[in-house]
């Protein structure tokens, strides 16, 4: 589903001045994929890497695989009219998950707004 490769975004410098590269896919829990391990896997996509870097085994330093069930929310329609609150009925308890991105999708900059967001609140009730 998708191929990412880290060093698009940040300079390789970053990396140690190597590639990192990311491979996504999203699957039912039922599926093969949650049932294989990380080197059946790359054993599973190796023709498809092969087609975009006929070299790329070579420059393998090491990889993993990562799997969850779910891995975001099911958003339905009009989810403003319901999108939970920060301040919860529990003093000095606050929520901050991933719910409340709406109306982005995932992603670290939108944990990093959502925290912020939420420090600023705390910040303004003490």
């Amino acid at each position: 589903m998708a191929i990412v490769e880290h060093t698009n975004f940040m300079d390789k410098k970053n990396y140690n001045n190597e590639h990192l590269l990311y491979l996504g896919n999203y699957r039912e829990p039922n599926d093969l994929y949650f049932s294989i391990n990380k080197d059946e896997m790359l054993k599973l996509f190796d023709s498809y890497l092969k087609k975009i870097n006929p070299n790329y085994s070579k420059n393998i330093i090491g990889y993993e695989l990562f799997k969850a069930p779910f891995a975001q929310p099911i958003i339905p329609i009009n989810y403003s009219k319901i999108l939970p609150s920060f301040i919860t009925p529990l003093k000095n308890v606050y929520l901050a998950n991933i719910e409340q991105v709406y109306p982005w999708d995932r992603g670290t900059n939108y944990a990093v707004e959502l925290g912020i967001k939420v420090a600023n609140l705390i910040d303004n009730d003490k």
